[in-house]
């Protein structure tokens, strides 16, 4: 999890989302899809028409809704998720919106503010003329962007900014420097900006393992999705494993699991006290430890010395192990085997 990895032009769109949504500022449902259909048909029809040869192998009926809608017809019945998601790709693909912010200027006037999030920058000044209604293009007669401004204004969003970034892990901007960012862009007159965050000073960069990869929230919401058990212990348990599985530390399971609503209950029975539900989330982490242990055992009889060597292997570092400058306590077996204690962390090299 240490090493740095370059991220999709997916998952980077995803990183801005989820730090507009960690502050509160992600503005959840811009416009509906009729709204935007409409809107997109009558002022952008060009771009329109070419957006809907894209989202057509995602959203095989796309074509047939449009045409309702256009016409006036009742539409089927359409999941809501689905629908927020076509409406979220029109947006991405006609007006070059991957997100719209809310935030509130020094006047007191709460500015929705488009972001167009890329690693592109040769395709800056290309991207630029668009949200501002621009051609771009000797070659191109006809101006198909002319009127991005206008609905733009007709979705309630003041400004646009084309936010390019480094798509490597550690080289992106920490949460408080976008947010800054986007503030001192509401504060302006433009309407219209680049804002160039690809090489952010060392001490304005994002630490992707601890703010991104460790955060708790995600941590919670993604190892807890589709999990049906009803029994509370036995859904912690399966999320703490599926931590564990990847390679996710103590500490950071542990704080993982102050989300889970089983915790939240605990400290909310009793009155706001946390020990109970400290306690909990221990006995979670060692069954979950306990079920993995089980889960490679090849037999009843491995599972048994599994389970029953980890305890032993915990006994006897702490007995009989040796203090290394590391803070670690360590102990040595004869075929070679180092079991590590640090804290409550046993490891075996």
């Amino acid at each position: 999890m240490d090493e740095p990895r370059r991220l999709t032009g997916e998952e980077l769109e995803n990183f801005f989302k989820d730090f507009a949504k960690q502050a509160g500022i992600l503005e959840s449902k811009v416009s509906t899809l009729e709204d935007v259909v409409k809107l997109f048909e009558t002022k952008l029809p060009y771009k329109f028409a070419k957006a809907e040869r894209f989202v057509k192998d995602d959203y095989p009926s796309a074509g047939e809704w449009f045409d309702k809608i256009l016409n006036h017809r009742t539409l089927p019945l359409i999941r809501e998720d689905i629908k927020e998601k076509l409406t979220n790709r029109l947006l991405d693909l006609v007006i070059a919106t991957d997100a719209v912010v809310k935030v509130r200027s020094n006047d007191g006037i709460e500015r929705k503010i488009a972001v167009d999030v890329t690693a592109n920058f040769t395709k800056e000044q290309e991207k630029v003329d668009k949200i501002r209604g621009i051609s771009g293009s000797l070659t191109r007669p006809v101006n198909h962007n002319q009127n991005l401004p206008q609905v733009r204004e007709a979705l309630g969003i003041e400004k646009h900014i084309v936010l390019v970034m480094n798509n490597m892990t550690d080289n992106l901007p920490s949460f408080e420097k976008l947010l800054a960012e986007i503030y001192a862009f509401a504060n302006v007159q433009s309407k219209t900006r680049v804002l160039d965050l690809r090489e952010p000073s060392n001490d304005q960069k994002l630490n992707w393992q601890r703010d991104v990869e460790e955060d708790p929230q995600r941590l919670w919401l993604q190892h807890s999705h589709g999990l049906t058990s009803k029994i509370p212990l036995e859904r912690s348990i399966e999320v703490a494993n599926k931590a564990i599985g990847r390679g996710f530390p103590k500490d950071v399971i542990l704080k993982m699991l102050t989300l889970d609503p089983e915790y939240k209950r605990l400290v909310k029975h009793n009155k706001g006290d946390r020990i109970n539900a400290d306690k909990y989330t221990g006995l979670v982490y060692t069954r979950a430890i306990d079920k993995l242990c089980l889960a490679q055992a090849t037999n009843s009889i491995q599972q048994k010395i599994n389970l029953e060597g980890l305890r032993c292997s915990e006994f006897v570092v702490k007995a009989v192990g040796r203090d290394n400058s590391s803070g670690e306590r360590v102990f040595q077996v004869s075929n070679g085997w180092v079991f590590r204690q640090k804290g409550e962390d046993l490891t075996l090299d």
